[in-house]
Formats: C-alpha cells, sequence, structure tokens
C-alpha cells in the first residue's frame, strides 16, 4: 500500500520536485497545499498530510477563506488550525542589527524585527553605545535590552506549557538559558500537571539557577503581577487608559463561536501596544484577527521602574461572549 505521502508526490510530483518519495521534508508551504487542493487530491488525503507533516504558514481567517474558495473541505480547514505551530525566525545577531543600520534600514523596521525574533547575544553597554554612535533610535535601544536572553520563570514555563510548545524544544531552551526559580517538589508538581514531560523534568532539576543582572532590561518573559520580585523588582505595571472590546465578525456569530483569545503584548513606553502575538489556541471566523487589532488600539499609562517609562511585555485576555 502506498504512503500518504507516495500518493502527494504522484498528485502533485511537478510542484515537488523530489527524486525519491521517501526523501524526509519539512512542514507543506500554504502553496503545496493549495496545489493539491487545487488538483482534486481528496481531502482526506490532504488532511492526513498536513497532519503528518504541519504546514510552515499561519492559518488566519483570510487564508481559511482562501483555501475554502479553492474547494477545501471542513477536515482540511480543522486540520490547518490543528497543525500550525509558530516558529520563530532565527534570533538577531549583534552583527546583524549592526550591519542592518548600516544598509540604511529604518529603524523602525530594525524594531520590528528584534521585536518578532529576539535577540541571540547579551547587549552590552559598549554595544549599546555602539548602535546609539550608528543611529538607532531610542526605541531601537529599548527593543534590543528588551530582547535580552533571560532565564526561564516558572509563570514563562507554564505559559509555554499551555500555548502547546513541544517540550523537548522548551528542555533543550531551559538548558542553554537556565531558570529563575528554586524547582521545588511542589513547583515541578505544577509543571508536570500542565504536561510537563519527566525530561523536561528532569531539564528543570539539572537548569543552572541564574539570578538577573541589576541592569537587565525591565522587560520580563512572564506577564507582570503585583507583588511579583526578581527581574520585575521596582517596576510598576502599566494601567490601561482606554480599553475598547472587539466586535463579532459575522461568520463567528452566524456559527455563535465564543470563547476566549490570550496573547503577549508589548506595552512601550509611550504607553502604546507595538506587538501582539496570540498564545491561545485560534478561535477562528476572524475572532483572532479582530482581537489582535482592537488590542492594538489599546492605550496605558507606561510602566515605571524607578519613576521612569519603561516597555514591558504583559499577558492580556479578551473574551468573546454572546448575550443568549
Amino acid at each position: 500500500m502506498k504512503s500518504i505521502f507516495s500518493i502527494l508526490l504522484l498528485a502533485v510530483a511537478s510542484l515537488f520536485a523530489i527524486a525519491a518519495p521517501q526523501a524526509p521534508r519539512g512542514p507543506l508551504s500554504k502553496a503545496e497545499v493549495l496545489e493539491l487542493v487545487s488538483r482534486a487530491v481528496p481531502n482526506k488525503v490532504v488532511a492526513e498530510a498536513v497532519r503528518s507533516y504541519g504546514i510552515a504558514f499561519e492559518p488566519t481567517q483570510e487564508v481559511l477563506n482562501e483555501f475554502r474558495k479553492a474547494g477545501a473541505g471542513d477536515v482540511v480547514i480543522e486540520a490547518m488550525r490543528d497543525s500550525w505551530r509558530w516558529e520563530p525566525a532565527k534570533p538577531l545577531s549583534d552583527k546583524e542589527i549592526l550591519l542592518l543600520l548600516a544598509g540604511d534600514v529604518r529603524s523602525e523596521k530594525i524594531v520590528n524585527m528584534v521585536q518578532r525574533r529576539g535577540i541571540a547575544f547579551q547587549p552590552t553597554g559598549e554595544f549599546l553605545q555602539r548602535l546609539r554612535s550608528s543611529g538607532a533610535k531610542d526605541e531601537l535601544i529599548d527593543a534590543v535590552r528588551a530582547s535580552a536572553t533571560k532565564p526561564f520563570s516558572r509563570d514563562y514555563l507554564l505559559q509555554l506549557l499551555a500555548s502547546g510548545e513541544d517540550t523537548g524544544h522548551i528542555g533543550k531552551m531551559v538548558q542553554e538559558r537556565g531558570i529563575n526559580f528554586d524547582p521545588t517538589a511542589e513547583e515541578l508538581g505544577k509543571l508536570r500537571a500542565a504536561g510537563a514531560s519527566e525530561s523536561l523534568l528532569q531539564a528543570i532539576r539539572e537548569a543552572k539557577r541564574v539570578t538577573p543582572p541589576v541592569n537587565q532590561s525591565p522587560i520580563p518573559p512572564e506577564s507582570m503581577s503585583p507583588g511579583r520580585t526578581g527581574a520585575n523588582a521596582g517596576v510598576t505595571p502599566p494601567v490601561p487608559t482606554y480599553k475598547p472590546d472587539p466586535g463579532y465578525t459575522p461568520q463567528a456569530r452566524h456559527h455563535k463561536l465564543e470563547g476566549t483569545v490570550v496573547m503577549m503584548i508589548l506595552v512601550d513606553s509611550q504607553g502604546n501596544v507595538s506587538d501582539a502575538r496570540e498564545t491561545s489556541k485560534p478561535l477562528g471566523d476572524g475572532l483572532d484577527e479582530k482581537a489582535i487589532e482592537t488590542v492594538k488600539t489599546w492605550k496605558f499609562k507606561p510602566a515605571t521602574r524607578n519613576g521612569v517609562a519603561v516597555p514591558v511585555r504583559v499577558a492580556v485576555e479578551v473574551s468573546f461572549r454572546l448575550y443568549h
């Protein structure tokens, strides 16, 4: 019996152009899945391929509508929703950031890249001065400080587990970055209950304990809450001053869809939301996009450290409820 992948190769041989059908491959691209659907490959076969190999694109509502128009059935749509996992691009190096500045790339664009991809180095005062001398604006300096590699907190590990991140990948990052909490039996029990594998728990037990340096960025990888200590000591959380609720999309209202979108947002030193990333499973029918679009209009009284406004990342929730 031919494997699913062999069937796909026969159906779209010109698309994949792979000599050996058994050769391993990565996630399917949007173009590849669209080609399968448009060539009338059975929906069940396409769905099984999507679940087996994953997809390398985000199944936003706009993208899903495009697939529906191409002939994708509900089984394919659901498979794409279940198979997508956000994979961040490789973090930027210090040389790459300096080269971007030297290449006259707009500072705002570099800020966006730093916020999306992170950095692969610990920025020293000397490096930050080089950035400033190279023309970097304060926003870029803040973004680089915010993205400095930090040890994992228990709360951030819980967030990663809740988002469905692969525990093997989390374990490798824990080994590289260390942790900033004491992995007592109680703490490990909470992580186990959240889905941590035994190999991840062992990595946490063996991880180096890291105390954040005094000059570390005030932006923590975890959500802020009153009374938190450590990296957030002395930081007052941002206070919302304008917080409209998102509206329903016609599709979601028709399907009577309800749920909550959880995301991590970056509130800059001016109190604006400059970045928002969903960490929960997509709701669909345009609600995820609507939530992100609305949250980016929110305004805050900025977080402060020692009286100075600073950017911070915080976790927020947006709920969609129909009143019956």
